[in-house]
């Protein structure tokens, strides 16, 4: 695990990349990360029920991001206690035989590309798998991490294969997403925020899955 202060620093780039607004968080944020810390929660665990909650927020409140972590709070417990749960069955299944999170993933995948009729979304959902495949092994923090990465190459790659007037498309629709908060953000802080929204736009437009897990 992280020390403190570069958990703490993890957690505050990531929510502040994909709001695209403020340059720190507050006090009362700064607390909750701290308790999750201490807690033992993997940062790789805030960062799925972060980006879970800026995403219903952003659709309930019409474009607008939440300015706080605190906002986010309530989803991130959830999958705080999601984790805890997958980390008590992982130790059962391990005894049982049953299936790890590995396999799980590996059989979600196995199912969409089944079941998935367009022909390039398919190619990328192979692909995916084949990455998976080779995180056999891997302790559970080390899964999620790899597991995070594999899903943002999917994005990545997806992107890269589109028609030219399809990629500005998105890219304008980012843009635009980012709204005024784009003026005072660093280069590194903007482009984050527009690969994320990029994302997003791209899951409702092709009508995405869940890849590896909700994000």
């Amino acid at each position: 695990m992280l020390d403190d202060s570069s958990y703490t620093r993890e957690i505050e780039k990531h929510f502040l990349s994909k709001t695209g607004s403020g340059i720190m968080l507050s006090s009362r944020d700064y607390d909750l990360i701290h308790k999750w810390k201490q807690m033992g929660v993997p940062k790789e665990v805030l960062y799925k029920g972060i980006n879970r909650a800026i995403e219903e927020f952003f659709k309930k409140r019409n474009g607008q991001y939440p300015r706080s972590i605190y906002y986010c709070s309530q989803t991130v417990e959830e999958e705080i206690r999601r984790y805890f749960r997958s980390a008590k069955q992982t130790v059962s299944d391990t005894e049982t035989g049953s299936n790890t999170v590995y396999e799980e993933v590996l059989e979600r995948l196995a199912k969409m590309i089944s079941t998935e009729k367009n022909k390039k979304i398919r190619r990328h959902y192979k692909k995916t798998r084949e990455k998976v495949f080779a995180l056999s092994g891997l302790d559970e923090i080390d899964l999620y991490k790899k597991l995070e990465s594999i899903q943002e190459q999917f994005f990545d790659e997806l992107f890269g294969t589109l028609a030219p007037s399809e990629k500005e498309s998105i890219l304008k629709e980012a843009e635009g997403m980012i709204y005024k908060g784009g003026r005072y953000m660093t280069d590194d802080r903007y482009r984050e925020s527009l690969a994320s929204l990029r994302n997003q736009i791209i899951r409702e437009r092709f009508n995405i899955r869940k890849i590896l897990w909700d994000f």
